[in-house]
């Protein structure tokens, strides 16, 4: 009962559980009995941030790092905190620190998407091409590829991104209706209205698809 580490693996369970409130306790408990447990700073950090607490997000991330300065997870998690807050450039550099200490994929697609908020097309797609080629399995890295791509006119490699995207998550809607926009502008409008119907065999009320093929 008396062992942090043992409190804050708890903690852990309860929160893939959905029991966000336990978990919290948990982690708590876990700091009080040693405030040097940095892992339960970082999660307790990322408990802070899904509820929209983003000083406290902050305040944990940094306690974690203030013990273990090259806390990649810790870093990621901080420089997405600091992106909401549009402190853009402090971002980036905490995304930059986190896969300076090894390549780590969810890092490099966060990187990507700063970077495109920054306006830096081609920094966002390098970025995105890195995490896609650290996790080829991962839906949301070919997805914001191809959002990239896009911004930068290149439609038939946003049109591929997007086509993997759906090929490893077919209900992923956001691709689909990316993946029509590309066709679109390309001049593929038949194409366009078998990705949209395909999506309403999957979503019938999706109201956005339901509009776009109104316009074709």
């Amino acid at each position: 009962p008396e062992l942090p580490d043992a409190h804050n693996n708890l903690g852990v369970l309860y929160a893939r559980q959905g029991s966000f409130a336990k978990a919290m306790v948990e982690y708590q408990r876990a700091l009080s009995l040693d405030p040097r447990t940095y892992e339960a700073h970082k999660n307790a950090g990322v408990l802070c941030a899904q509820r929209g607490d983003l000083e406290g997000a902050h305040r944990h991330y940094q306690q974690a790092l203030e013990l273990k300065p090259r806390f990649v997870e810790a870093l990621n998690a901080q420089g997405l905190v600091l992106m909401e807050r549009g402190q853009l450039d402090s971002a980036v550099a905490r995304f930059k620190a986190a896969i300076a200490e090894f390549d780590y994929a969810p890092a490099y697609n966060n990187l990507g998407a700063a970077h495109l908020r920054q306006g830096e097309v081609l920094e966002a797609i390098r970025a995105y091409q890195k995490a896609v080629e650290l996790d080829q399995n991962e839906p949301k890295h070919h997805f914001n590829l191809g959002l990239a791509y896009q911004k930068a006119g290149q439609e038939g490699l946003a049109i591929a991104a997007f086509e993997q995207t759906i090929e490893l998550e077919p209900r992923y809607a956001k691709a689909y209706l990316s993946l029509a926009i590309s066709y679109q502008r390309e001049g593929r409008r038949n194409q366009a209205r078998q990705v949209l119907q395909q999506l309403l065999s999957v979503e019938p009320e999706n109201a956005v698809a339901l509009q776009l093929l109104n316009r074709l």
